[in-house]
């Protein structure tokens, strides 16, 4: 610590991604490789009735296109830094592939896959997607109210479960003289790193095994979802 507190020192990978040497994973995709864009719901909440992939397969480069109806009906909690194999520390199973119940705007209603990034981003716009919408909620605390919206359906008043931390003795700390009592709601804001490389994975076949190559700080994470 004594060789760096109080003084400038030059990061070790600074150097290779100002000039461009740093390699991200789109640099490393293979030949040949397939793309694939989402469709992401144009609705806060309610389900998919159908959607009409005529018009995206027809375009030429696109491969395929796969929509909520296709994907096994397997469901698993958020990813992310909460997920957990101990059932007791994860969110909520309530997510699929792809989704049929739409929980939020911009959920993952269906992708296209496509020879190239263009085919695959046009084949998104030209799917048109019929949805039955539902009522919303957008505060917290009127999501627990008991008339609200049901995001989860097993879950009422979309509350996964009651948490709470106790340490020492209350009962006799709250008889101390001369307490100030500071109660109310308090929230921080949502902060975003800003990276250099945006998220995305590439993923092949070889010797029988799946390998995914991915811009992640949490490789264990993606094994775990895979």
């Amino acid at each position: 610590m004594s060789i760096t507190v109080g003084k400038s020192v030059a990061r070790v990978d600074a150097f290779d991604k100002v000039t461009g040497r740093t390699k991200y994973y789109e640099d490393r995709m293979p030949a040949g490789a397939l793309y694939i864009r989402i469709k992401h719901a144009e609705i806060a909440h309610g389900f998919v009735k159908s959607v009409d992939t005529a018009a995206a397969e027809a375009i030429d480069g696109v491969v395929k296109v796969l929509t909520c109806f296709d994907v096994p009906d397997i469901p698993f909690p958020t990813a992310g830094h909460p997920w957990s194999m101990d059932p007791g520390h994860q969110d909520v199973a309530d997510r699929h592939l792809l989704n049929r119940h739409v929980r939020y705007y911009g959920d993952d209603v269906a992708v296209v896959i496509a020879e190239n990034e263009v085919a695959a981003m046009q084949g998104v716009r030209a799917l048109k997607v019929e949805y039955e919408e539902l009522p919303f909620v957008l505060d917290v605390q009127k999501a627990m109210e008991p008339d609200a919206p049901q995001i989860h359906e097993n879950y009422p008043g979309n509350i996964l479960k009651h948490t709470d931390i106790r340490k020492g003795d209350y009962a006799a700390a709250i008889q101390e003289p001369g307490l100030v009592k500071v109660e109310g709601w308090y929230e921080t804001p949502t902060v975003q790193h800003c990276h250099i490389e945006n998220h995305g994975c590439y993923a092949y076949e070889e010797n029988g095994r799946v390998v995914v190559v991915s811009s992640t700080q949490i490789p264990h994470i993606i094994r775990r979802i895979v």
